[in-house]
């Protein structure tokens, strides 16, 4: 059992397993999710996802809104370690969009989390 874990999920692809992984995590694990979404409206889910990340112990961020209101990019490196200051030390599960995943991945990278501990659910969108 992986003892830290942490998801992005974009909303705007509602085909992946998150909520699956989410739903296997234990409390001890405390993870860290991180929705984006255009705007508030567009968090679907939402009211669920609280609920699966309260139930472990864990945070919930949403980042709604357009890119200007991130500075261009809502997943910065310096954002990114703001909001999860043990960001090494922890597993990132990343779903949506190719664009997305590889802005995500492009931080991570930036902020040295190790290659084994970047997990990517790839699909044809």
């Amino acid at each position: 059992r992986r003892r830290h874990t942490r998801y992005w999920r974009d909303w705007s692809s509602d085909v992946c397993s998150s909520d699956l992984l989410l739903e296997d995590i234990h409390p001890d694990q405390r993870p860290i999710v991180i929705l984006r979404a255009s705007n508030e409206e567009d968090v679907v889910h939402r009211k669920e996802m609280e609920q699966l990340v309260a139930a472990r112990n864990g945070t919930l961020f949403v980042l709604a809104g357009p890119r200007s209101k991130f500075g261009g990019d809502p997943f910065r490196s310096d954002l990114m370690l703001q909001a999860v200051p043990d960001i090494r030390s922890r597993h990132a599960y990343i779903c949506g969009p190719h664009s997305f995943e590889y802005a995500i991945e492009r931080s991570l990278r930036a902020l040295k989390v190790p290659t084994a501990q970047i997990h990517r659910e790839r699909f044809g969108i």
